[in-house]
């Protein structure tokens, strides 16, 4: 059985913070190189972006309505 652990992450752009809790087993085997999207499949989309980018959903969503009404 997995341990898990809940890590707090940061938006680099808000600073809005979030905890986020996931298994010990599948941390290591993303930070080994595995697909976030495969491993950490029951985290939301959201999470995982903050996880990778340092960006929470509402800095994503705001920077990519930004470059299509830029398009």
């Amino acid at each position: 059985m997995s341990k898990y652990i809940t890590k707090k992450y940061t938006c680099n752009h808000c600073g809005g913070s979030q905890d986020i809790t996931f298994k010990a087993d599948d941390f290591l085997r993303w930070n080994k190189g595995e697909f976030i999207q495969d491993v950490l499949d029951y985290l939301t989309p959201d999470e995982r972006e903050l996880m990778t980018r340092w960006t929470c959903g509402k800095c994503f969503d705001i920077f990519h309505q930004t470059l299509d009404n830029e398009q």
